[in-house]
């Protein structure tokens, strides 16, 4: 587990609640995938970006090409991975 402080932060969910996940993962379409929830929370709500959003086509993508099609995923597209967050700078270990 890593955090970015020790101190409590206090998050505003309310915007969050009740959203559709976002099987595109597409930023900036008022749903969110789970990597992108973390990402934005920390980005739009504590100024702290995590990391830099990268291309799909950075990531091992092998076999799943039909998947990302049938959703409208472009390789071209920029997310953020679990490993993206977990390996931040900003965060320290427990």
């Amino acid at each position: 587990m890593k955090r970015y402080t020790e101190e409590s932060v206090k998050i505003k969910y309310s915007k969050y609640l009740g959203k559709p996940y976002d099987t595109a993962f597409k930023f900036g379409n008022d749903m969110w995938y789970c990597s992108e929830l973390v990402y934005d929370i920390y980005k739009q709500q504590l100024g702290i970006e995590l990391c830099a959003p990268r291309p799909v086509s950075d990531y091992n993508i092998t076999g799943a090409e039909k998947v990302l099609k049938k959703r409208g995923i472009s390789k071209n597209q920029l997310v953020v991975a679990p490993n993206d967050l977990y390996n931040s700078k900003q965060l320290k270990g427990l």
